[in-house]
């Protein structure tokens, strides 16, 4: 794995100063099963809807995932750090596949092409909670003229704080939801599967593609509000990372997992640096992709 201006003994010092992580036993967990398949989710990572044995609906992704080795590691990694900066996303539990599992529910498999399929492994999957219900409104889309509606807008600008420093690669996607009849929506940050690099884990540009989501707009340079939040990232995500990846199964993912820990301490340490750079790329593909043809 790339890491940028690190080298092996920088990457061993790094990881020298936070404590040792004891990965926790899957066998400790309290896991769920599936009783009910809703119906497949749109979306490469071929999710499924599905009912488990706790009565609640969990939006669930599965192992080996299509889109590559480690989505199911940034799902967990992804909401976990979210929520622990206090931040709006669904809770994401572990839930059990096995062969009885498959044999009851053949809708699970995933389209690996034209004409194969693949089944899940048996083992642990993600599985992230449904906002939706009967009582309630969602939508995943929220036009710029509508953001009236929303009750707050002060979290756009941590999730684009955060995105940034987790090099996100692919647009931040927000679920929008309301009471029925009610007038105002809540929104939560969804789909963590391409974070830190994506789904591999590999630095592209070093940078975020995730600021293109509509309801996410770029700061500006010089807003007190950042220098508010990166303080409260560099105090909380080291003890959030770590405890965060302790839990995270060892199936989930491929590749070196504390290599990506020590990138994203990097990452930590150099977040002015990296915000800022992120915040003159997009406004200045902004300036680019908004002044017409033959302008000057």
């Amino acid at each position: 794995m790339y890491l940028p201006g690190l080298g092996s003994r920088e990457v061993t010092s790094r990881l020298e100063r936070y404590p040792c992580i004891h990965p926790v036993d899957p066998s400790c967990r309290q896991t769920l099963t599936v009783t009910t398949v809703v119906k497949k989710q749109p979306g490469g990572s071929q999710s499924c809807l599905v009912r488990c044995n706790d009565g609640k609906l969990y939006v669930l992704k599965m192992n080996p995932n299509p889109q590559g080795p480690n989505v199911l590691a940034n799902e967990a990694l992804g909401s976990m750090l979210i929520r622990g900066l206090g931040l709006p996303a669904p809770a994401w539990k572990p839930v059990v596949i096995n062969l009885k599992t498959v044999r009851l529910f053949p809708e699970l498999a995933m389209q690996t092409s034209a004409t194969e399929l693949s089944f899940p492994a048996c083992g642990i999957h993600f599985g992230s909670e449904y906002l939706g219900g009967p009582q309630y409104d969602l939508y995943n889309f929220m036009p710029k003229n509508h953001t009236h509606k929303l009750r707050s807008t002060a979290q756009f600008l941590p999730i684009f704080l955060f995105d940034t420093w987790a090099s996100h690669q692919d647009e931040r996607q927000c679920v929008y939801k309301r009471l029925r009849e009610a007038r105002l929506y809540d929104t939560f940050f969804v789909d963590n599967g391409h974070l830190f690099g994506g789904p591999t884990w590999s630095e592209v540009a070093g940078h975020s593609r995730a600021s293109c989501s509509g309801s996410i707009q770029t700061p500006l340079i010089g807003d007190p509000r950042i220098e508010q939040w990166l303080k409260l990232f560099e105090n909380r995500i080291p003890k959030l990372l770590h405890h965060a990846i302790a839990v995270v199964p060892g199936e989930w993912y491929r590749d070196d997992i504390y290599e990506l820990y020590a990138r994203l301490l990097w990452r930590l340490e150099s977040i002015r640096a990296l915000v800022e750079r992120e915040i003159l790329r997009t406004r200045s593909k902004f300036v680019t992709t908004s002044v017409p043809s033959g302008w000057v």
